[in-house]
């Protein structure tokens, strides 16, 4: 695998550990420091697993909608002048593109979702590395699918959120996140696993 051919994905979490060595010496740097030391240590072998597993299959797509996003660009006082904050009366594409990925027999081996909507239910009261309202999504959507993987893919939510965020309520993400999970099984539901 050439340098050029890998990418590294973040989803923007405000509980996902920062890559950045230069905070090691803040509160909680410690962990943060191990977190990074043994990121290419679990990275190296998931590359080498998926190199080694290539094989021809098929991607079905399908559209469908999930309303978890909301718009958190509340506009008040003079000239509404944006603020982060819920806007419940702005409208929001709800719009989602569902992936199953199969085997060329139709064994289903990935499923994943493009959904706008910022992983930010947990904020500075989370205390923990969270992958957000991504993380009950993704168990939610291997355990209908065993032994397949799950992927999420941040769509362009500039201003798009959970309704309610910037908490420590895990409870409240994984929530968030099986609303997704359903949303994206949903649209997947009844479509063939090959053409």
């Amino acid at each position: 695998l050439e340098e050029d051919q890998l990418m590294v994905n973040l989803s923007h979490s405000h509980s996902a550990p920062p890559l950045n060595t230069s905070l090691s010496d803040q509160p909680g740097g410690v962990e943060l420091a191990e977190y990074t030391r043994g990121l290419a240590g679990r990275l190296t072998p998931a590359i080498e697993q998926a190199l080694s597993s290539l094989q021809p299959g098929y991607v079905i797509a399908r559209s469908g909608t999930c309303d978890l996003a909301t718009n958190r660009d509340f506009k008040t006082g003079p000239g509404d002048r944006p603020l982060v904050g819920y806007a419940p009366d702005t409208r929001v594409d709800h719009h989602l593109l569902a992936l199953r990925l199969t085997d060329l027999s139709g064994r289903v081996l990935a499923v994943g979702v493009n959904y706008a909507c910022h992983p930010t239910t947990l904020g500075f009261e989370n205390n923990q590395f969270s992958p957000d309202y991504v993380g009950a999504y993704r168990e939610t959507v291997e355990s209908a699918h065993p032994g397949a993987l799950a992927f999420f893919l941040q769509g362009a939510s500039g201003e798009l959120a959970p309704p309610y965020q910037y908490h420590g309520e895990t409870d409240v993400a994984d929530a968030y996140g099986r609303k997704l999970a359903y949303s994206t099984l949903a649209a997947l539901a009844g479509a063939p696993n090959r053409p």
